[in-house]
Protein backbone atom coordinates (compact mmCIF):
# COMPACT_ATOMS: atom_id res chain seq x y z
CA UNK A 1 0.00 0.00 0.00
CA UNK A 2 1.26 3.44 -0.78
CA UNK A 3 0.41 7.17 0.50
CA UNK A 4 -2.48 7.76 -2.19
CA UNK A 5 -3.83 4.30 -1.44
CA UNK A 6 -3.93 4.74 2.62
CA UNK A 7 -5.74 8.52 1.73
CA UNK A 8 -8.18 6.91 -0.37
CA UNK A 9 -9.19 3.91 2.29
CA UNK A 10 -8.98 6.20 5.07
CA UNK A 11 -11.40 8.60 3.17
CA UNK A 12 -13.90 5.66 2.55
CA UNK A 13 -14.17 5.06 6.66
CA UNK A 14 -14.53 8.77 7.87
CA UNK A 15 -16.13 11.72 6.56
CA UNK A 16 -12.77 13.77 5.79
CA UNK A 17 -12.00 14.50 2.02
CA UNK A 18 -8.52 13.66 0.42
CA UNK A 19 -6.82 16.79 1.26
CA UNK A 20 -7.62 16.84 4.57
CA UNK A 21 -6.28 13.47 5.19
CA UNK A 22 -3.16 14.21 2.65
CA UNK A 23 -2.30 16.98 5.58
CA UNK A 24 -3.36 15.28 8.59
CA UNK A 25 -1.05 12.18 7.49
CA UNK A 26 1.98 14.44 6.33
CA UNK A 27 1.59 16.30 10.00
CA UNK A 28 2.12 13.16 11.36
CA UNK A 29 4.82 12.03 9.94
CA UNK A 30 7.14 15.42 10.38
CA UNK A 31 6.18 15.15 13.58
CA UNK A 32 7.29 11.90 14.06
CA UNK A 33 10.63 12.50 12.15
CA UNK A 34 11.29 15.68 14.47
CA UNK A 35 10.07 13.53 18.00
CA UNK A 36 12.99 10.90 16.53
CA UNK A 37 14.93 13.06 15.68
CA UNK A 38 14.88 14.75 19.60
CA UNK A 39 15.61 11.10 20.92
CA UNK A 40 12.63 10.62 22.19
CA UNK A 41 10.16 7.46 21.91
CA UNK A 42 6.98 7.20 19.44
CA UNK A 43 4.56 5.21 20.98
CA UNK A 44 1.61 4.19 18.68
CA UNK A 45 -0.47 1.93 21.26
CA UNK A 46 -0.94 -1.86 20.61
CA UNK A 47 0.19 -0.65 16.72
CA UNK A 48 3.92 -0.32 17.83
CA UNK A 49 6.53 2.42 18.64
CA UNK A 50 10.03 3.40 17.00
CA UNK A 51 13.46 4.55 18.90
CA UNK A 52 16.15 6.38 17.96
CA UNK A 53 18.72 3.62 18.46
CA UNK A 54 22.60 4.22 18.35
CA UNK A 55 24.58 2.19 15.55
CA UNK A 56 28.58 1.91 16.16
CA UNK A 57 30.92 2.57 13.38
CA UNK A 58 32.07 -0.66 11.88
CA UNK A 59 33.63 -2.31 8.62
CA UNK A 60 31.69 -3.01 5.53
CA UNK A 61 32.92 -4.10 2.32
CA UNK A 62 32.26 -2.99 -1.03
CA UNK A 63 30.53 -5.94 -3.18
CA UNK A 64 31.98 -5.15 -6.24
CA UNK A 65 36.14 -4.51 -5.43
CA UNK A 66 35.99 -6.73 -2.09
CA UNK A 67 37.91 -3.19 -0.64
CA UNK A 68 37.42 -2.22 3.12
CA UNK A 69 35.12 0.50 3.48
CA UNK A 70 33.97 2.28 7.09
CA UNK A 71 30.56 2.99 7.91
CA UNK A 72 30.59 5.57 10.12
CA UNK A 73 28.41 5.32 13.92
CA UNK A 74 24.86 6.84 13.16
CA UNK A 75 21.66 6.83 14.85
CA UNK A 76 18.83 4.79 13.13
CA UNK A 77 14.64 4.85 13.54
CA UNK A 78 13.73 1.25 14.84
CA UNK A 79 9.96 0.08 14.67
CA UNK A 80 9.26 -2.35 16.97
CA UNK A 81 5.41 -4.26 16.03
CA UNK A 82 3.08 -3.84 19.33
CA UNK A 83 1.30 -6.84 20.54
CA UNK A 84 -2.05 -6.30 18.26
CA UNK A 85 -0.16 -5.98 14.98
CA UNK A 86 1.95 -8.80 16.25
CA UNK A 87 -1.27 -11.47 16.21
CA UNK A 88 -3.13 -10.25 13.38
CA UNK A 89 -0.17 -10.19 11.31
CA UNK A 90 1.15 -13.76 12.35
CA UNK A 91 -2.35 -15.04 11.87
CA UNK A 92 -2.04 -14.77 8.27
CA UNK A 93 -1.21 -18.50 6.77
CA UNK A 94 1.97 -17.85 4.27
Amino acid sequence: MNKKELVSLIGRHTWLREPVINNVIDAFFTEETFALYRGEKVNLGSFGSFKPQKRAARIGRNPHTGDAVPIPARIMPVFKAGSSLRKTVSQKEI
